[in-house]
């Protein structure tokens, strides 16, 4: 069973910011660069992918269970709301999806 989150941030540079993020959270966690514009941050509790496109970083978050998605949503959350204050970015946050199987 795992529960899935999704989030976004609204930048013309995507890639670039999935790069950074990718390199703050590598110096703790594995973390895997598989093409351009996409990572995978990996945790003991879950995951977060991030997707660049077309004007926006796509996040997903997926955890075993409801509680450790939560953790996750708030420490990636509070990263990616300091970064959309600082460039003044649009970040739609964390939903959460029913859990699956």
């Amino acid at each position: 069973m795992s529960v899935m989150s999704y989030a976004s941030l609204q930048t013309e540079f995507a890639s670039d910011l999935a790069a950074v993020v990718l390199s703050r959270w590598r110096r703790k966690v594995p973390a895997i660069w598989l093409e351009e514009g996409h990572a995978l941050i990996l945790l003991s509790n879950g995951s977060c992918e991030l997707i660049a496109r077309d004007g926006f970083l796509d996040i997903a978050i997926t955890a075993g269970s409801t509680p450790d998605a939560a953790v996750l949503e708030q420490a990636f959350a509070g990263h990616f709301e300091g970064l959309a204050a600082k460039d003044g970015l649009k970040y739609q946050r964390f939903v959460q999806t029913a859990e699956q199987n």
